[in-house]
């Protein structure tokens, strides 16, 4: 078959379609979302591997101060471009309530995530990760998530079983938030 070439153009001119090298992908309601998000059921589910028996209004004080440095820290963090990761602010707002949990910082940001909101794959998502691995093409996640890079990927495999984001970058990973270039950068 002939290729045509539009008028004004040679052949020189017209290149051929290269695939990517790397596709990234931004996390939240493209490929997964997160139904009945409820950071209550995450810290009541947390609370389960504290040192002690806590009350209901010791529950409710852990979330007040979690509040409170979610707005005087982390926002205005996050308004300057940078991120704070979910583990440091746990370790400050459970040392503030004077909690000590039983589990690994790591274990209490799965336990957390899990029980916020387990995530649900959006759809198609997965489809189109399957079709992009059979062509041969990487695809990595760049996120603005204050959970881990390693929580956010094995969230990822666990809704979508065989797909394999590489790199997996949040921006609690580096301290830096999308748009800023740094973050695709590290990816």
């Amino acid at each position: 078959m002939k290729k045509t070439v539009p008028e004004g153009m040679d052949m020189k001119t017209i290149k051929e379609p290269t695939m990517p090298e790397l596709i990234l992908f931004d996390y939240g309601h493209t490929l997964l979302s997160e139904p009945g998000w409820d950071p209550m059921n995450g810290l009541r589910a947390l609370m389960r591997y504290s040192d002690r028996s806590c009350s209901d209004g010791e529950i409710e004080r852990v979330y007040s101060v979690g509040r409170e440095y979610y707005e005087t820290v982390m926002l205005p963090t996050k308004e300057s471009g940078g991120d704070i990761p979910w583990k440091t602010a746990a370790a400050a707002v459970f040392g503030i309530c004077g909690i000590r949990l039983t589990v690994s910082p790591d274990e209490a940001e799965e336990i957390y995530w899990n029980a916020e909101t387990a995530g649900a794959i959006m759809p198609g998502a997965d489809m189109m990760l399957e079709c992009i691995t059979r062509l041969g093409i990487r695809y990595g996640v760049v996120s603005n998530l204050t959970m881990s890079g390693a929580a956010l990927s094995r969230r990822i495999k666990r809704l979508i079983p065989g797909a394999s984001p590489e790199p997996v970058v949040t921006s609690s990973d580096i301290g830096v938030r999308k748009p800023s270039p740094l973050i695709f950068e590290y990816a």
